[in-house]
């Protein structure tokens, strides 16, 4: 089945006048039978091909650059992965990519910088950060996500994730006259 969506991509990138979603179409099709496979060649020709998508802007970019980067972190090269998962969020902040910008960082060793993307993700998906907070390495939570290790923090480190303490508002009562 990947053989012969390759061959309808491949047919549009040379028909369509929009070629994004054909080349990004082309690329993951590619990538999937690569990956497969084992099929360098391949893998180096879906990349080609999802970059290609890129040369021009298009509403669709955020979606390739998030191709791009799981190819890109499924082959290893996880700096590149980085790039492009950075790219893809800032175009389109989708959780997906967050979290997979978070695990790239965690691999890489930028776990401070993960846990500031991870507190993000828990803003509107906590369930994903939680996903994400199991890969960090576990001797390392305390001082990744508690307030008073935060604190002690030097500003040359990366930003802290801000902790807002939550404070429940209490109506005051209604003043009463003094007993006479």
């Amino acid at each position: 089945k990947e053989e012969e969506a390759e061959k309808i991509f491949q047919r549009l990138t040379s028909s369509a006048f929009d070629k994004v979603e054909a080349l990004s179409g082309l690329g993951a099709a590619m990538a999937k039978t690569a990956f497969r496979t084992k099929d360098r060649s391949r893998l180096a020709a879906a990349a080609a091909a999802l970059r290609s998508a890129l040369s021009t802007p298009s509403p669709a970019s955020a979606h390739v650059f998030f191709q791009l980067g799981n190819l890109y972190f499924r082959s290893g090269d996880a700096a590149q992965a980085e790039a492009c998962y950075r790219r893809s969020a800032a175009l389109a902040p989708a959780v997906q990519a967050l979290a997979n910008l978070a695990l790239t960082l965690i691999k890489t060793g930028k776990q401070e910088e993960a846990a500031a993307v991870t507190a993000q993700i828990a803003l509107t998906d906590l369930a994903s950060a939680r996903r994400i907070v199991a890969s960090f390495p576990q001797d390392r939570l305390p001082a990744l996500f508690q307030p008073q290790a935060q604190a002690g923090r030097n500003q040359e480190q990366a930003p802290a994730v801000p902790i807002v303490p939550i404070v429940p508002v209490v109506p005051a009562a209604p003043a009463r006259p003094a007993p006479q």
